[in-house]
């Protein structure tokens, strides 16, 4: 697991998710930047996010999805791999929910905001984002 002050920020921002809110945490980049990445607009870029399910109870973490099973960003195997190793579901897979586009995703349960921050910062360190560049949007 990575060991870094982001994986703070994120436990933080989690725990103020109110019931049907989310925290998006994105790479920055010129082309697609929070809202106009949500309204698909622009070039895609890494990203994860987090949404807090209408009764409170769990957290649903998706992650952009690789080219080759549908989604935005390309991927090769290994990392499709290491992505999977951290407990990400992708499309096709038996306990992928289809609740959306072709995102990675997976379901945390409310109470386990320790695990799900590690897995979010994680896996931008496993796409090979700057951690230290990291962009938040709250909605």
């Amino acid at each position: 697991m990575t060991d870094h002050p982001l994986q703070d920020h994120v436990r933080d921002t989690l725990a103020g998710l109110t019931p049907g809110s989310f925290v998006l945490l994105e790479e920055p980049s010129p082309e697609r930047r929070g809202l106009g990445r949500l309204l698909g607009r622009g070039t895609p870029g890494r990203f994860v996010q987090a949404r807090r399910d209408e009764d409170g109870a769990d957290l649903l973490l998706e992650a952009v999805g690789p080219a080759s099973l549908g989604g935005e960003h390309p991927m090769d195997d290994t990392t499709l791999a290491r992505l999977r190793s951290l407990g990400w579901h992708a499309p096709g897979d038996a306990e992928w929910e289809p609740v959306g586009g072709p995102l990675l995703r997976r379901f945390v349960p409310w109470s386990d905001l320790e695990r799900a921050a590690a897995m979010l910062v994680d896996t931008l360190a496993v796409l090979g984002v700057d951690l230290g560049t990291v962009r938040t949007t709250l909605g």
